[in-house]
């Protein structure tokens, strides 16, 4: 998987030069979203590593700009609810910003953040959240302003759609590479949330922002408002992601990065280019260890897959000619949560469900194997290893899917076909520092 590696290196050198470069044209890319190369992760099913790839890298990323743009037409406009005069936030030193879902909210209107798990009780703390739901709770803390994309009717959508690409046009003085560069929900988002903050002087007497770091264009406007306003910014790594190039360090990013593993701390500062005195280790956030019950027998899924029918076909190569002779017990299929009512991922479990009852024989007998299946872009292959099962992983993209023990020094693993691989574990602790039970982040 040499080529890999080499071609993730370029990767990443190519987006340090790309934001060097804009920045030296004084081309503001806080809040535009074709800098982040987010859309990446999810839209590079099957792609061939080649001389090639950089051109369809580029392709790709504008055609998944246009649809992000379009996808503009279900929302009617974004909706700041909660605490937002001026003379209620002065009173606030410190801000969380993080995302909700309505089961985040008790019925008092307690909110309990699933990526910091502490709540809103700390009253001297305000937190801001991007909604994820159709529907704004009725009741929250009086601490919380909650982000809401406002959903109307088709019509709405549209009109909406088309004033904000006359913003962009006024706003960026018909200026088409940084109008091309905010074309997009996420940009939208980006602009609202940064006009509302400026609108409400908004950081006047904040001291501390913290955060859980993806580079998301809402997330690199707040950073880059926070700087201008010396409010320093602290980042948390949350996930286990295989690749997080997108948080490579550039002009946007926190003044402090907090990572929970050795190898992510070896990751950031050597490959992504943290200055080491930026980066803290500490615990996990958010990770708690599970068992190996947890993840042994079951297939997890991710939160999007571009290739359906590519992924079943790798199921049933593992099944017929790796697991079949096994006696295994039948898998445990595991959606996504944010997936869990998506017809499209509930018939892809059903037809993993089929596929596997061809192939695994039931069985009364104690299952000697530990072993467990992850699909595309996860952070469960690390968990799940890190309990000392084996772990085979299929990658729906093997540039930005595959753990690489050259980023993950403590894991080794087997090809065990294309876009099949099989991990084990070197080192355990090496990967994650998991958060310890009943303890949360110190804020």
């Amino acid at each position: 998987m040499k080529k890999i590696d080499i071609l993730r290196d370029h990767i990443i050198n190519y987006k340090k030069k790309y934001l060097l470069n804009l920045k030296k044209l004084k081309f503001d890319t806080d809040t535009s979203s074709l800098a982040t190369f987010r859309y990446l992760i999810f839209k590079t099913s099957n792609l061939a590593v080649n001389k090639d790839v950089f051109k369809k890298f580029k392709t790709i990323n504008f055609k998944e700009q246009l649809k992000n743009f379009f996808y503009l037409r279900k929302f009617s406009s974004i909706e700041f609810h909660g605490i937002i005069k001026p003379n209620q936030i002065k009173k606030f030193k410190k801000i969380i910003i993080s995302w909700s879902y309505k089961n985040c909210f008790s019925s008092s209107g307690l909110y309990i953040d699933p990526y910091f798990k502490i709540s809103s009780s700390k009253k001297n703390i305000l937190w801001i959240l991007i909604n994820y739901d159709d529907v704004v709770p009725k009741k929250f803390d009086k601490n919380i302003i909650i982000v809401h994309s406002q959903k109307k009717n088709f019509l709405a959508g549209v009109k909406n759609l088309i004033n904000y690409l006359f913003y962009l046009i006024k706003n960026y003085n018909f200026n088409l590479k940084k109008i091309i560069h905010n074309m997009s929900y996420d940009s939208y988002l980006a602009i609202s949330i940064k006009n509302f903050f400026i609108e409400k002087n908004f950081l006047k007497n904040i001291k501390k922002i913290y955060l859980p770091l993806e580079s998301q264009p809402f997330q690199n406007a707040i950073i880059n408002l926070a700087k201008q306003d010396k409010v320093q910014v602290t980042g948390f790594d949350h996930t286990l992601n295989p690749f997080p190039f997108y948080n490579t360090y550039s002009h946007l990013s926190p003044d402090i990065m907090n990572l929970h593993s050795k190898c992510s701390v070896k990751f950031y500062s050597k490959y992504l280019g943290w200055p080491r005195k930026k980066i803290k280790k500490k615990s996990s956030v958010r990770i708690l260890k599970k068992n190996k019950k947890f993840f042994q027998n079951k297939i997890f899924l991710p939160i999007s897959i571009s290739n359906p029918n590519f992924i079943l076909s790798k199921i049933e190569y593992i099944f017929k000619n790796y697991l079949t002779n096994n006696k295994n017990k039948t898998f445990k299929v595991c959606l996504h949560p944010s997936t869990l009512k998506e017809k499209k991922y509930l018939e892809l479990a059903e037809k993993i469900n089929r596929i596997q009852k061809n192939y695994l024989s039931e069985s009364n007998s104690k299952n000697k194997n530990s072993i467990s299946i992850h699909v595309g872009n996860l952070s469960t292959p690390l968990e799940a290893l890190e309990t000392g099962l084996e772990v085979i992983h299929i990658t729906d993209s093997e540039i930005f899917d595959f753990i690489s023990p050259k980023f993950w020094y403590s894991l080794n693993y087997t090809k065990l076909g294309n876009n099949i691989f099989k991990y084990r574990l070197k080192k355990f602790g090496h990967c994650v520092t998991f958060r310890k039970k009943g303890k949360s982040v110190i804020i």
